[in-house]
């Protein structure tokens, strides 16, 4: 039985973030903590940091999204450049981009730590506009997924960067947008290198809006 890459990353991000729920320890030995890793180089926080959570209700929502999204994802992937390296890049990728403007901008702060994956499934999602900028429709709070992904896209990074500069809710909004912001840069870039044809149609979609 073969097992997607998305599965795998569930799967394992789930046993990680329930067995830190009550391990202090193992916890502060994978989130991301810029003041300890500008000291000691434990840059593996980058990745690391993305297999724990907060709570039940933070990896719930990560992983939910992240199953209802990321098997379309990497199964396009996989057609459209003929391997599935690609959209690893895509996934861990995005757990180091979504988490390095907040990691310089605290590396003197030993007060800072962040944890969550939420910032490589923003970027999965981001891919996805990509592929159908009009066609799926995606929700928003308590909108029914009704809009369509370019305008949810569009929506999402205004809020993020807003959020980013005004909220103190303990949220890494910063990371949902940066995360984003890799995603598609991620995708436009794989595809403009391995199938330019990719980004020709993605051109000819999206100047050609329909609802």
């Amino acid at each position: 039985m073969n097992i997607s890459i998305t599965t795998l990353i569930i799967i394992v991000t789930c046993l990680v973030s329930v067995l830190s729920f009550n391990n202090n320890v193992l916890r502060e030995r994978l989130l991301l903590y810029p003041h300890r890793m500008a000291n000691d180089n434990s840059y593996s926080r980058f990745i690391t940091s993305g297999f724990v959570h907060a709570d039940f209700q933070h990896l719930l929502f990560n992983m939910l999204s992240l199953y209802m999204i990321g098997e379309y994802i990497e199964d396009w992937f996989a057609a459209a450049f003929g391997s599935q390296i690609p959209y690893i890049g895509l996934y861990f990728g995005g757990l180091v981009a979504a988490s390095l403007p907040d990691y310089f901008q605290n590396k003197t702060n030993p007060m800072y730590r962040a944890l969550g994956a939420s910032g490589a499934v923003s970027g999965i999602i981001f891919a996805l506009i990509f592929f159908e900028p009009w066609d799926i429709k995606l929700g928003f709070f308590f909108l029914p997924p009704v809009i369509p992904s370019v305008v949810f896209g569009a929506l999402y990074l205004a809020f993020s960067s807003y959020m980013a500069k005004n909220s103190r809710d303990n949220i890494g909004h910063s990371a949902h947008f940066w995360g984003s912001v890799w995603g598609f840069f991620f995708t436009f870039t794989t595809a403009l290198v391995l199938q330019p044809a990719l980004v020709t149609a993605f051109i000819q979609k999206l100047t050609h809006p329909h609802f």
